[in-house]
C-alpha cells in the first residue's frame, strides 16, 4: 500500500528516474532492458508503444517534479511514481511511465512498472 508524502524524494532518486526517462525518449529500449531496468517490459514493448503514440518524445523540463506526485510503499521502503511523457506536440503528454525506485547498496535502482495510456 502507497501514501502520498508531503516530504520530496530524495533528490538522487529523482536523478535516477530522469536518466531513465531519458533512456526512454532516446529509444535505448534495448540497454534499458538489458540492464534489468525495464522490469517486466521487453525492448520491443517500448518500440510498439513509442511508435503506436501519434508524438514525438522529448527531453522532461528541468522542473519536471514539481509536476508529479511521488508515493512511498510503506512495507519496503519502495518510491513509486507515475510520471507523463512529454512530447513536442502537447508539452506534458497522457502516455506515462509507472516507476518503482529503491535503494540497493546505497544507490537506487529504478525500474518501470508499466508504460502506458491511463
Amino acid at each position: 500500500m502507497s501514501e502520498p508524502l508531503d516530504d520530496p524524494p530524495p533528490a538522487a532518486l529523482v536523478v535516477a528516474m530522469g536518466r531513465l526517462i531519458g533512456r526512454v525518449v532516446a529509444h535505448d529500449f534495448d540497454g534499458l532492458c538489458a540492464d534489468g531496468a525495464g522490469g517486466r517490459l521487453a525492448a520491443t514493448d517500448f518500440a510498439r508503444i513509442v511508435a503506436r503514440y501519434p508524438y514525438a518524445l522529448v527531453p522532461l523540463p528541468v522542473d519536471w517534479p514539481a509536476s508529479i506526485r511521488f508515493s512511498m510503499e510503506r512495507d519496503d521502503g519502495e518510491w513509486c511514481v507515475d510520471v507523463p511523457v512529454w512530447t513536442a506536440e502537447e508539452g506534458m503528454s497522457d502516455l506515462t511511465l509507472s516507476l518503482r525506485g529503491r535503494l540497493v547498496a546505497g544507490s537506487w535502482q529504478v525500474t518501470v512498472n508499466d508504460f502506458l495510456v491511463p
